[in-house]
């Protein structure tokens, strides 16, 4: 009686193990199709970043696309400081000098005393490193450009 017992749990377990492997089967055909077909999208969505890392108008657009995202998604971080800051570069998208942009920023700037305005400007500065580093999960970055001494919001996978 128990050897029949046994045997019939020997089968039982055959059985589940036969079982766990078909599901183990299915599954990886699921994964391999899924995998191809986020393949295809990586390969669109290359194409894409490529035309916005060479285009300015498409760069313009990624750039308003990201800060209307970055307002939808987390709207406490958009009412802060260093968006205020991105939207204001957003709307230059040749840039500003630094004067310009404390003038802009800081509206009663031109009225302040110099120390003042020194202290304000090692505010923004200080803006603008938490803007960087806040709004590079989001594909946009804050760049100097020392040429033309202006700076500028750029999404952070352009090519120089």
């Amino acid at each position: 009686m128990s050897i029949e017992l046994l045997q019939q749990e020997n089968l039982d377990l055959n059985s589940l193990n036969k079982c766990s492997r078909k599901n183990k089967i299915i599954r990886r055909k699921k994964y391999k199709r899924k995998s191809n077909y986020f393949s295809k999208m990586q390969n669109s969505l290359e194409l894409a970043l490529q035309e916005v890392a060479y285009s300015h108008s498409a760069a313009v657009r990624w750039t308003k696309l990201c800060l209307s995202y970055v307002e939808f998604v987390a709207p406490t971080e958009a009412s802060r400081e260093p968006a205020r800051l991105m939207r204001l570069l957003a709307e230059y998208p040749l840039g500003l000098k630094r004067e310009e942009l404390l003038e802009s920023f800081y509206l009663s700037y031109n009225e302040c005393s110099t120390n003042r305005k020194e202290s304000l400007r090692i505010c923004l500065e200080k803006i603008i490193q938490r803007a960087r580093t806040i709004f590079s999960k989001y594909d946009l970055t804050i760049q100097y450009s020392k040429d033309t001494k202006k700076y500028l919001v750029m999404p952070v996978f352009i090519m120089e």
